[in-house]
């Protein structure tokens, strides 16, 4: 009797065991558990219509972003229109890194993360967050009210202490710069669209090589238009232009901020195509070092541009 409960007591621990390991074999993984649970509402599901729109929208202000903030540092532009125009970018932008948030993604195993905490540490851990905030904060403007000195970069008073913080937001005013960050991150939205739209790899490809080129002999116009400025005392080429009488309006240093930089781009884009027609010349040192740069990046650009082609081929 006492060996039959023994084999009883051996033979219901196993049994136990037994169904403990198949109910384990039959419990779903957490990944399976979490795909069959609902989406909360707060979350943006991939290739939704409006998030389509809103990426496209995103990439057109990248591209008008890109285009205003060289303009404006070139030119000094500083009056309450484009202070406006300014904050309503920054606040897109700020909307957009929100929304990074709780949009869900593909993870590197292609499956569907839409938990917020994964999702931020996802992002935050990316460059494009970085960029994001640098290039969306307003820093200069920050430190401008925190010194009380104008946006303008004008002290209130005449103090030396006034004096040295306008210097200084004069100086923040470059991290203006990291704006044009952004234009790394149009590749980024336009490759989004491409998927989300299906368009043609090759179209897309020209497309962003055409927007590299606008966008390098525009900023490279931007610098050329304010050069003399790194001189201070010395004539620069806006000084001497136009060298005909016969051309009115006087010259180029006096005329409005979009004339200069229609004739600044006119420039870049002769020299970079090495025709160079001569009309617009360098008259100091550091635009004789600014058309060296340009003139040997001139055939880089060919170089690129020849290898681009030949794999679109």
């Amino acid at each position: 009797a006492a060996q039959e409960r023994a084999r009883l007591a051996d033979y219901t621990q196993q049994m136990k065991h037994k169904n403990r390991t198949s109910l384990a074999r039959r419990r779903p993984s957490v990944a399976a558990v979490v795909e069959l649970m609902p989406r909360p509402w707060y979350i943006v599901p991939m290739g939704a219509r409006w998030k389509v729109a809103w990426d496209l929208y995103m990439c057109l202000l990248i591209i008008v972003s890109i285009i205003v903030v060289p303009y404006r540092m070139a030119f000094e532009l500083n009056s309450f229109g484009w202070e406006v125009m300014a904050i309503v970018v920054d606040s897109c932008f700020g909307v957009d890194i929100v929304l990074n948030f709780i949009t869900e993604v593909y993870d590197e195993q292609n499956e569907l993360v839409w938990s917020v905490r994964q999702l931020g540490k996802r992002y935050m851990r990316s460059a494009w967050f970085f960029i994001d905030v640098v290039a969306t904060v307003p820093i200069a403007q920050l430190l401008s009210l925190a010194l009380d000195v104008d946006a303008s970069g004008d002290a209130g008073d005449g103090s030396s202490s006034a004096a040295a913080a306008t210097q200084l937001i004069r100086a923040l005013r470059l991290v203006r710069l990291a704006k044009v960050l952004r234009v790394l991150k149009l590749r980024q939205g336009v490759l989004k669209l491409q998927h989300e739209l299906m368009v043609n790899p090759s179209i897309v490809r020209i497309s962003m090589m055409l927007v590299y080129i606008v966008f390098c002999m525009h900023v490279v116009g931007c610098v050329w238009a304010q050069i003399r400025q790194f001189v201070p005392g010395k004539r620069g080429w806006a000084d001497e232009y136009p060298p005909s009488l016969y051309e009115s309006g006087g010259v180029m240093a006096e005329r409005s901020a979009p004339e200069q930089l229609l004739f600044s781009i006119y420039w870049a884009i002769t020299t970079i195509t090495t025709i160079g027609f001569g009309d617009i010349i360098p008259t100091n040192s550091a635009e004789r070092i600014m058309a060296l740069i340009i003139m040997a990046l001139g055939s880089a650009v060919f170089g690129v541009i020849l290898v681009a082609m030949i794999d679109l081929a």
